[in-house]
């Protein structure tokens, strides 16, 4: 018996609720590779950033990206953001370099004015919007 959503349904669902009613220009990143012949490649091209968050859109004139969380992993994101910003990527396990590029993309979406947040639920989204921002800060 599963206790929380998996992130791809909660991905779903904000994608649907943006959809309906936000009107946004979204789009939805996909994983960093493609499949051929039944296995997944890597993206080789230096343009293919780590980190990219889950959820790109534009809504009333502001650029927002939401990087989706089950609640369990949102709690662990929260809890070690500013411990893993500031650790040298050499020194964290896989699992916190890929929470690291994530957390950098999402500061240098705010620090060019724009909305970066980790999201766990639609009524997350649904408070940045109508806040417009507001919790852009760490």
């Amino acid at each position: 018996m599963r206790l929380e959503p998996t992130e791809e349904e909660i991905t779903e669902a904000i994608c649907q609720f943006l959809e309906l009613f936000a009107g946004a220009q979204l789009n939805r990143i996909a994983p960093g590779g493609f499949f051929r012949g039944g296995v997944m490649k890597k993206h080789k091209s230096r343009f293919v950033k780590k980190g990219v968050s889950d959820i790109q859109f534009v809504f009333q004139g502001m650029f927002y990206a939401f990087e989706v969380k089950t609640p369990t992993e949102y709690a662990f994101a929260m809890k070690h953001y500013h411990n893993i910003y500031s650790s040298p990527y050499e020194v964290l396990s896989a699992k916190k370099r890929h929470l690291k590029d994530q957390i950098e993309y999402l500061e240098g979406i705010r620090r060019n004015g724009f909305v970066g947040e980790f999201v766990n639920s639609v009524s997350m989204v649904k408070e940045i919007l109508t806040t417009r921002g507001k919790r852009n800060k760490r």
